[in-house]
């Protein structure tokens, strides 16, 4: 499925949720729209520092999320993720040396690895339910689904055999999947129209079979070539923001 297909599914599920309820004459609308940022804690394969995994250190989450009343406690809700998220450059370079060590059988001197961070953006969409505690404290849940950008970091590698250098380069490259997503939260109301936010959401993703380019020089040599590569994407996500309600 296209970049721009995907993106138009996300946008139609979402204003055909809003133009029903606020077509709903029968139903009085609540509508809530907040903004807030915090911690992203990678999870899974994301996290996992061996050949097959993401590397992911702990990293920053910026959330955007509106949600609308149209069925008693029934809501819909569509929302906006973004991870930034750094690599582990101390394990992928011992990992980087063990695998030098063992297809060389020769000692390695020096190893060393620079890295960008790896950048989400989700779109998302679905049905949720949320409920007044009191006459300040509303708490939400919900579950999501939609499409999911990723940018893979540019990696910089260098290892020293018998005095000769080998280095490599893996370019960052766009790519995009479906997306599953939830969110459970808790809005405390500082006045009629305004609150304090506390969300706790997860995202998940599987981006698979995209092209991964990676340059590598060494021993007078260069090679350039590109890979069919996989990455799962899954993160715990803690944020704290402001909310106003309309």
């Amino acid at each position: 499925m296209h970049f721009q297909t995907k993106i138009l599914l996300c946008v139609l599920f979402f204003v055909s949720g809003t133009l029903y309820a606020q077509n709903d004459s029968t139903k009085t609308l609540n509508q809530t729209f907040f903004v807030s940022a915090g911690l992203s804690a990678p999870v899974g394969d994301y996290a996992t520092t061996n050949t097959n995994g993401g590397f992911a250190k702990n990293g920053f989450c910026l959330t955007g999320l509106y949600k609308i009343k149209f069925y008693k406690n029934i809501e819909f809700a569509g929302a906006y993720h973004f991870l930034n998220n750094k690599l582990n450059t101390n394990k992928l370079a011992d990992i980087n040396s063990a695998t030098a060590t063992e297809q060389t059988n020769n000692n390695v001197s020096f190893t060393n690895a620079t890295a960008g961070t790896w950048n989400v953006h989700s779109l998302t969409a679905g049905i949720g339910t949320g409920m007044n505690v009191n006459s300040k404290l509303n708490i939400y849940g919900n579950i999501q689904g939609g499409v999911l950008f990723l940018r893979n970091p540019l990696i910089e590698t260098l290892i020293v055999i018998d005095k000769v250098s080998y280095s490599s380069r893996v370019y960052a490259t766009w790519n995009s999947s479906l997306a599953l997503a939830a969110n459970l939260g808790f809005i405390y109301k500082i006045t009629q129209n305004t609150g304090f936010v506390l969300n706790i959401s997860s995202l998940n993703s599987n981006v698979k079979g995209y092209n991964l380019k990676i340059a590598d020089f060494g021993n007078n040599s260069y090679n350039y070539n590109t890979y069919k590569f996989s990455q799962k994407v899954s993160s715990l996500n803690f944020t704290l923001g402001l909310s106003t309600h309309f």
